[in-house]
């Protein structure tokens, strides 16, 4: 597996197990993982973003000797990776298109990590009083924008594709993909775009909301509506066939009216067309009319001009 890692990820790799014998600890896990990506200094973490502010090698070594304590004994030679900080380079591995994996795939695989938020790791972030979809967020656009495609828990997102997001709609993706793991579901469905609209808020949510679609009713009604999630997640969740023909309408929509690159707007209108799917089922069961909503949104391209 090792044969695929450039020079700066194993650069990561050396500077975890550094910080790992640094503190006498008995092993290499997550939250030495995370040291070893701000350590490398790859460029893995956006330095102008003000959530970020506090994610800095100073900080990050004084929450992990806060919360995973200093040994007492010198650690051994050879330091053995935990199972988790085993899952997150394995997982940067296989979420891998490339001949070369680099830094910023292990970042992902650890931000993304489904035991993430049950760890040493997270314990760190929250010493810091970071939230983790602040770190998430604008790693996640980074590394899309960024000289590589990734695998975003399946979803490839391309230098080419992003091109055709902007930032915001870039989030709802997120926001989408996060939901899915949330629910412990195995694909990343409309549904689940259209509780990436909500979370995200803005005018676009404000319309919905204005037709009675709220988030935490919507959550409610679509968890009754697909059910119980797997306890067998798989590796890489895809966007069903009716998203990603969401996703195509929706630039459709911002081709004919001209548009540079989509945004919100046309997300929304994408579900003005009606199709089967579960996000259709919440906006009937709201008794939501998609001319008056195909209306709303327009109104809102009226606004900004």
């Amino acid at each position: 597996m090792f044969d695929k890692f450039s020079d700066e990820a194993i650069k990561v790799i050396m500077h975890a197990q550094e910080e790992a014998r640094i503190l006498k600890h008995k092993y290499v896990g997550p939250e030495h993982l995370l040291l070893g990506v701000v350590a490398s200094d790859a460029g893995c973490v956006p330095q102008d973003h003000f959530s970020l502010s506090r994610f800095n090698l100073k900080s990050l070594r004084e929450a992990v000797a806060k919360v995973h304590k200093k040994g007492t004994k010198a650690s051994p030679k050879e330091l053995p990776f935990d199972k988790d900080a085993q899952a997150v380079l394995l997982r940067s591995y296989e979420n891998s298109k490339h001949n070369v994996i680099y830094a910023n795939h292990i970042f992902m695989a650890l931000l993304n990590a489904p035991d993430f938020e049950n760890g040493f790791a997270m314990r760190v972030l929250k010493e810091l009083n970071i939230e983790l979809n602040n770190v998430r967020l604008p790693v996640t656009y980074q590394t899309c924008f960024g000289q590589s495609p990734i695998i975003i828990d399946g979803f490839e997102i391309t230098q080419e594709e992003a091109k055709e997001l902007c930032r915001d709609v870039s989030k709802i993706i997120f926001y989408a993909m996060d939901e899915t793991r949330r629910l412990k579901q195995n694909f990343v469905g409309t549904e689940m775009i259209l509780l990436g609209l909500l979370i995200a808020k803005g005018s676009v949510a404000g319309v919905l909301e204005g037709f009675g679609i709220t988030l935490s009713e919507t959550r409610n009604l679509i968890e009754k509506l697909i059910g119980p999630g797997s306890e067998m997640l798989m590796v890489e969740v895809p966007f069903t066939p009716r998203a990603r023909k969401l996703l195509k309408i929706a630039q459709e929509e911002a081709n004919k009216m001209g548009a540079e690159s989509l945004d919100t707007r046309h997300l929304l209108l994408g579900f003005t067309h009606e199709q089967d799917g579960v996000a259709w089922q919440v906006l009937r069961e709201k008794g939501v009319d998609l001319t008056a909503l195909r209306e709303s949104v327009l109104a809102l391209f009226e606004e900004t001009r």
